[in-house]
């Protein structure tokens, strides 16, 4: 790895996290060090153990309020965002 490309320590929330490019940016962070946690609406079937995930439908308060309580509650805060799109 190369030293300036580190996310060592740093906590970072993907948004659609599970499929596509959504995965590669979950993947790449966690490579460099980052804690990762990602959201879609439903749990895939396989996830890596080491990958924070939440269900949450982010077109919806509730859906929103979720997302914020699990970042707080299982990161203490973020310090890199990726919304991704959904489908």
């Amino acid at each position: 790895m190369i030293p300036f490309m580190s996310l060592e320590g740093k906590r970072a929330l993907v948004t659609s996290g599970t499929r596509g490019a959504g995965a590669a940016t979950v993947r790449l962070f966690r490579e460099l060090g980052a804690k990762v946690l990602t959201s879609a609406r439903r749990k895939p079937d396989t996830l890596d153990d080491d990958v924070q995930f939440v269900a949450a439908d982010l077109t919806s308060a509730e859906g929103c309020e979720t997302l914020a309580a699990a970042v707080s509650d299982r990161l203490g805060g973020v310090d890199i965002v990726v919304h991704m799109l959904g489908g």
